[in-house]
């Protein structure tokens, strides 16, 4: 940023000038946080007066003309004055304007250029959003303007933003840049610089910068690894863990890093719009994901010259979970919260706090890399899933996921437990955890991506599917019967 603002100061500088600064980034990558944070001081320190106008939304050169006119007749600590007499003025003119125009010759003295009639100097004019004027108008014919009002002839400072990087340049606007354009500048944040605007803004906040310091590591290599410099997706991803953070049970292996990479991931993919359409049927995937069942295949897949990832869950692992599949996990209520909008604190204080169920959830994900897992430590996140099972601990919908994972380490003679005798601790849990009603009427999500055609697997899951339909059953029978007590109240 530091050649940015010694670009600035040579500008203003420079006794005469006849051309214009562009300062181009893409979308959200801060542009305007620093005109207004770090530029306009260096500017005011000039004895310069910014003078900023947005063009987002221009559709005609006199709109762009009353924005200027607007800007220099503000009144420095109270903005309502110039409103006021810029609402007046423009009154006024359109009624001198009808009262000439029923003379001798029609005049309409709102269109002149009446910014023309400030002195300009010791003044830079900046345009922010040039990429985001109305189509009705052309860039070039703005640039035009602009160039013709201003630069060329006026000798005035100006300085242009936008993302011009995808905007197609036809010959019209290409020579009307060469023209007016006398330097353009990149715009880009390092990874160091977004790093200490995060902790600028939440300077303050509670415990949330110790909890950001405590996971600078995590969370830089991740910005690099996904290429993220956009600050509004990464600061819509830091209000996420800010909302979260205090609820995180820091004692819990690895959660703070799962939960990291989940949020980032899953913001990413919202920011995308990947969740518009078919939002259900692509959750369902990411929580099958978990179990890495579709990960290991596609790992496979992979060894095929060309292969082309299909189903959304391979797109997504191969966007993001390439040597980090080991800390994926679906966070249904960080997904809620970002996806769906609903923060449920309940939720997220049973999914991301200290519950005693979660240290056999983890030993389940752990379970997973058994490869990479020494003897003792194989045993002992197996023997505390068998201890889940015992207690029941486990919710309805997960059991199918803990038979998936041992049956595959059972035939493999990984562990020592016979299929018929996981059936039987299995099926005896859910009896167990049926009784809780932790029932949801979207989470048969579990569903797809298991081997049906497995008779034993499909027998745990025809046990989980009865559970639930006869839950939501009773249920709809019980309510119908509430309705129908109500109604003959009202009959009575």
């Amino acid at each position: 940023m530091n050649n940015i603002i010694k670009n600035v100061n040579n500008y203003l500088n420079a006794d005469s000038t006849d051309y214009a600064l562009l300062l181009n980034g893409e979308w959200g990558s801060g542009k305007t946080y620093f005109i207004r944070n770090n530029l306009f001081p260096e500017i005011e320190n000039k004895h310069f007066r910014p003078i900023y106008i947005s063009l987002n939304g221009v559709s005609e050169i006199n709109q762009l003309e009353q924005s200027i006119l607007l800007e220099l007749l503000k009144i420095k600590g109270d903005n309502n004055i110039s409103h006021v007499l810029f609402s007046t003025i423009g009154e006024g003119m359109k009624k001198l304007s009808k009262i000439i125009s029923k003379g001798y010759f029609n005049l309409d003295i709102t269109k002149l250029n009446l910014v023309s009639l400030f002195p300009l100097d010791k003044k830079i004019l900046i345009f922010d959003d040039i990429e985001r004027i109305s189509s009705k108008i052309g860039i070039d014919e703005v640039l035009g303007y602009l160039n013709i009002h201003f630069v060329e002839h006026g000798h005035t400072k100006v300085i242009i933003i936008g993302d011009l990087t995808k905007v197609e340049e036809d010959e019209k606007l290409k020579n009307i840049k060469e023209k007016i354009i006398g330097r353009e500048i990149s715009f880009s944040y390092t990874i160091d610089e977004i790093w200490d605007l995060i902790i600028l803004k939440y300077k303050g906040v509670n415990e949330f910068p110790i909890f950001l310091k405590n996971n600078k590591t995590n969370i830089v290599t991740l910005l690099e690894r996904f290429h993220l410099y956009n600050l509004r997706i990464i600061f819509f991803f830091t209000e996420v863990l800010k909302n979260i953070y205090s609820y995180i049970d820091t004692k819990r292996t690895n959660l703070q890093e799962q939960i990291i990479l989940f949020s980032l991931i899953i913001t990413l993919e919202f920011k995308k719009g990947s969740f518009h359409n078919e939002e259900k049927s692509k959750r369902k995937e990411l929580i099958n994901l978990e179990n890495n069942y579709i990960y290991i295949s596609l790992i496979k897949k992979n060894q095929v010259t060309n292969y082309v990832p299909e189903s959304y869950s391979e797109i997504f692992s191969s966007a993001y979970l390439e040597n980090l599949h080991g800390l994926y996990r679906f966070f249904y209520s960080i997904y809620s919260f970002i996806v769906l909008g609903n923060l449920d604190i309940d939720m997220i204080k049973g999914e991301l706090g200290h519950n005693p169920t979660n240290e056999y959830l983890d030993a389940l994900h752990n379970l997973q890399d058994y490869y990479i897992l020494e003897d003792d430590e194989l045993k002992t996140f197996y023997e505390k899933i068998l201890e889940g099972l015992r207690k029941g601990t486990y919710n309805v919908y997960t059991h199918l996921y803990v038979f998936n994972t041992l049956y595959n380490l059972s035939i493999k003679n990984i562990i020592p437990i016979s299929i018929d005798d996981l059936k039987i601790r299995v099926n005896a849990s859910l009896e167990i955890a049926d009784k809780r009603n932790e029932y949801d009427q979207n989470n048969l999500d579990f569903e797809p991506n298991y081997d049906l055609s497995n008779p034993d697997i499909k027998d745990v899951f025809d046990h989980i599917k009865n559970l639930h339909e006869t839950y939501f059953s009773n249920e709809k029978s019980f309510r119908i019967q509430q309705i129908l007590v109500e109604l003959n109240k009202g009959k009575a």
